[in-house]
């Protein structure tokens, strides 16, 4: 048996801090949904225009929202992984 290197790790410490590292990810995007829930909500009160099927609903607001959507399937991609 050949003597362990202070620098190698075993798999399953690798692993549990691939899972670590997911889990602060995860932990990121959630905020970062959140504002951009918070910016989304901000332009429609600025545009006074709620609904997004309206001709006047922000564009911002819109591309807040497909960004939002993105993440959120993202996210639950990553927690879906976590979970196996």
């Amino acid at each position: 048996m050949r003597p362990k290197s202070h620098f190698e790790t075993s798999t399953t410490n690798m692993a549990a801090q691939d899972m670590w590292q997911l889990t602060i990810l995860v932990s990121e995007l959630r905020r970062t949904v959140h504002n951009f829930e918070a910016s989304i909500q901000a332009e429609e009160e600025r545009a006074q225009v709620f609904n997004v099927a309206k001709p006047g609903y922000p564009v911002l607001a819109r591309n807040f929202k497909a960004r939002r959507d993105n993440l959120l399937v993202t996210i639950s991609m990553l927690e879906n992984h976590l979970k196996d």
